[in-house]
């Protein structure tokens, strides 16, 4: 479903940049001199530029370069309004609803994991809370164990991973935490990292 979206905008944008580079080349007909060859210059840009931006636009760059594409578009629009004194209202406008399209998305956040049975809905928490959680509990937060476990903590930590996670490879021997359920780790004070399953 989220291709089909990435087809449609895509072809959206594609039909756009085509009507937007055939006004342009109907400029370059009826421009003369040092116009002419500053317009063709641009054209010329930003024919590279959209054909870039349309292969490349199923990785973030390429969105970015069709963004560039209609800002680069809505100046030189400008800038020909400037020398000319003429300006094209119906290109103006689709310059403007592509770039307003084509605003690039911020990067996708990873979805937060459901929690499992058992566990907490929440791992994070304010501090008071769990200052008071362990002022009643009485219980040391971890000390140092060389037991092998399932999921391992630095000392110094408030995160726990997997043992295969490369930042659970970086924690010294004299720091690590061992735990043998995520409860476990929980209950002492730590949150699971993206690499627990």
């Amino acid at each position: 479903m989220a291709n089909d979206k990435s087809v449609g905008k895509l072809f959206f944008y594609a039909l756009l940049l085509v009507i937007l580079l055939f006004g342009l080349i109907r400029v370059l007909i009826n421009a003369g001199g040092n116009f002419f060859r500053l317009e063709l210059l641009g054209f010329l840009v930003l024919l590279a530029m959209s054909v870039a931006g349309c292969i490349g636009y199923v990785r973030v760059w390429g969105e970015r370069v069709l963004f560039g594409v209609f800002v680069l578009y809505l100046i030189n629009l400008v800038l020909m309004w400037y020398v000319t004194r003429e300006l094209s209202i119906v290109l103006l406008v689709l310059g403007v609803v592509g770039f307003i399209s084509s605003i690039p998305r911020a990067a996708a956040l990873p979805k937060p994991k459901a929690p499992e049975a058992g566990e907490p809905h929440s791992v994070v928490f304010d501090a008071q809370e769990r200052k008071a959680a362990s002022e009643a509990k009485e219980e040391p937060k971890a000390t140092t164990k060389f037991t092998p476990g399932k999921y391992l903590a630095s000392k110094s930590g408030n995160v726990y991973h997997e043992p295969k996670c490369d930042w659970a490879k970086k924690i010294r021997k004299a720091r690590q935490v061992w735990f043998n359920t995520k409860e476990e780790a929980w209950e002492k004070g730590f949150k699971a990292h993206d690499c627990v399953s």
